[in-house]
């Protein structure tokens, strides 16, 4: 049987765009059936995506703020056992956009606190103060005019930091993202085979370097029926609806000539 490792980002993808994920389910039993690890990366925190960790039940590493942050969780009640930090700290990065203030016009993370990230996003405030514990990525919103944004991304590459556009917000990081995450993962992960192939799936622009390192990649389509990933893959499929739904499709669609088919014949 093919071993395989499925890098998945959240929002969009195995989560609507409120949040629910019921849909997601039939394919992650199907992965937990057939012994399918599911890896999270996302643009979310340690304490975002923990709880989500806990709540699914899985033992898997899972990669935060877009490849800042290694998560390795043993699947028990603390998610807190081990982490890896990859990325240039927050308190940097929000030294380093204090000095851009006086020139941009922009909201980051900091700037908006738990009120503000929770009118933007609609989670309430304990999901709110947990999307604002970052540690090396800090999301904004650019009110400035979008011409601008070419001059913006000139003072961020001087200070060799990165700005990446995702579902609803900009991010700032180092020189990491999802698919350093992806590499630090296989690389690191002794429960991986050697031999395993991976999936990687994701619905905008800044999940495209996740994609770009996977075996396979899934585009999930935004909710307008927009694709944000404009990606050149010898092995990629692109779902025919978006969120959870399409991600359960594209699951089941990549893995039916090879899990599935095994299976049945094996």
């Amino acid at each position: 049987m093919t071993s395989w490792v499925v890098f998945s980002d959240l929002d969009g993808c195995f989560l609507n765009e409120d949040y629910t994920y019921q849909e997601s389910l039939p394919a992650l039993e199907s992965l937990r059936k057939h012994k399918i690890p599911l890896v999270l990366v996302s643009s979310k925190t340690e304490a975002e995506i923990g709880w989500l960790v806990l709540e699914l039940g899985l033992k898997s590493p899972f990669v935060c703020e877009n490849g800042g942050v290694i998560c390795w969780n043993r699947g028990s009640d603390s998610i807190h056992e081990r982490r890896t930090i990859l990325g240039r700290s927050r308190v940097q990065i929000l030294e380093f956009l204090s000095t851009l203030k006086p020139e941009f016009s922009f909201r980051s993370f900091a700037d908006l606190g738990v009120d503000g990230i929770s009118e933007l996003t609609g989670l309430d405030a304990v999901q709110a103060g947990r999307a604002a514990e970052r540690q090396t990525n800090e999301p904004l919103v650019w009110d400035d005019d979008p011409v601008r944004l070419e001059a913006f991304q000139q003072r961020i590459d001087q200070e060799g930091l990165t700005l990446t556009r995702g579902g609803r917000f900009w991010h700032i990081a180092g020189k990491v993202n999802k698919g350093t995450g992806l590499r630090h993962v296989v690389d690191h992960w002794e429960a991986i085979p050697k031999v395993a192939r991976t999936m990687g799936i994701g619905d905008s622009p800044i999940d495209q370097p996740l994609l770009e390192n996977a075996d396979v990649a899934v585009v999930i389509p935004r909710p307008s029926g927009e694709i944000l990933i404009q990606i050149q893959h010898s092995q990629l499929v692109v779902a025919s609806v978006p969120g959870a739904r399409g991600w359960a499709e594209a699951i089941f669609q990549v893995l039916d000539g090879s899990t599935r088919d095994e299976v049945n014949h094996g």
